[in-house]
């Protein structure tokens, strides 16, 4: 798989273990769209030992605690699933509007407040429950949370390859 085709992934969720006899998996996501993302028939993809993309197609899907429980065809058993523990799974990106992007689109992309002034560039996205943050790190090398929240109007120019947020500058330590 090369480059393009693996910046066309996006990660779901990790297998983080087994649940019961049957083959049944726990999944630890995050994504806002798990009924969306898990549906039976969805295929979800994984990299193999050999960093080779595989394909499985979910099965059954329900919650359980924090966790999304998924069986997968083909696999009936715990010993059927067992190698699948810690692998990171993906689905394949969706064609999205001009104003919509996917949050991990803006890892590594230079951040500007209201008035155009470099504020950093976002390290990581961090989910903060009822809300995501941008954590970004600053040029003097602090990092500081940016809920994505309307107060803060954080928006990804697509075609300039940046986050324009409104920000004060009180709230960056300056």
């Amino acid at each position: 798989m090369n480059q393009k085709e693996k910046n066309n992934l996006l990660w779901i969720g990790t297998i983080v273990n087994t649940h019961g006899i049957k083959g049944e998996l726990r999944i630890l996501s995050d994504n806002n769209d798990l009924e969306i993302k898990f549906q039976e028939k969805n295929k979800i993809l994984y990299f193999d030992e050999n960093n080779k993309i595989k394909e499985l197609i979910i099965n059954s899907m329900r919650f359980h605690k924090k966790f999304v429980l998924l069986t997968f065809n083909e696999y009936n058993n715990i010993n059927d699933v067992e190698f699948l523990k810690g692998k990171k799974i993906y689905s394949i990106k969706e064609e999205l509007d001009n104003e919509e992007f996917y949050l991990n689109d803006t890892i590594g992309k230079e951040v500007f407040d209201q008035n155009n002034n470099f504020v950093g560039v976002v390290h990581s996205i961090m989910n903060q429950g009822p809300y995501d943050s941008l954590i970004i790190k600053l040029d003097d090398g602090r990092t500081t949370n940016i809920p994505i929240v309307d107060e803060f109007e954080v928006n990804f120019d697509k075609k300039k390859n940046k986050v324009n947020i409104k920000i004060e500058s009180e709230m960056l330590g300056k």
